[in-house]
């Protein structure tokens, strides 16, 4: 069966409402990024690539990177999450996260 619920450290999200949570709060978020945290979840600790995001996340829609550049500050933000020295989501520069 499959599972209902991704989990990483304080991080958990709902795959059937597309519903997040941060240490047990709710977090307002949008449908792109709890889109692009969820493969960044699954699995953990993986490299996604720029492409891969924008395939799965967009649906191969020709968007600019700044689409993708404000998704990953959307969730870093939610996420208490700073770019300078990220502990959740990590740049790989020219790569993806």
């Amino acid at each position: 069966h499959v599972e209902r619920f991704l989990r990483a450290g304080p991080i958990r999200l709902d795959l059937d409402e597309n519903r997040v949570w941060l240490e047990g709060a709710p977090l307002a978020l949008s449908a792109k990024p709890v889109s692009v945290l969820r493969l960044l979840l699954e699995p953990p600790c993986r490299l996604v690539t720029k492409a891969e995001l924008f395939d799965e996340v967009w649906g191969g829609l020709a968007v600019s990177d700044s689409v993708l550049t404000t998704a990953i500050r959307t969730l870093r933000q939610a996420l208490g999450d700073d770019a300078r020295q990220s502990v959740l989501i990590e740049t790989v520069h020219g790569s993806g996260y």
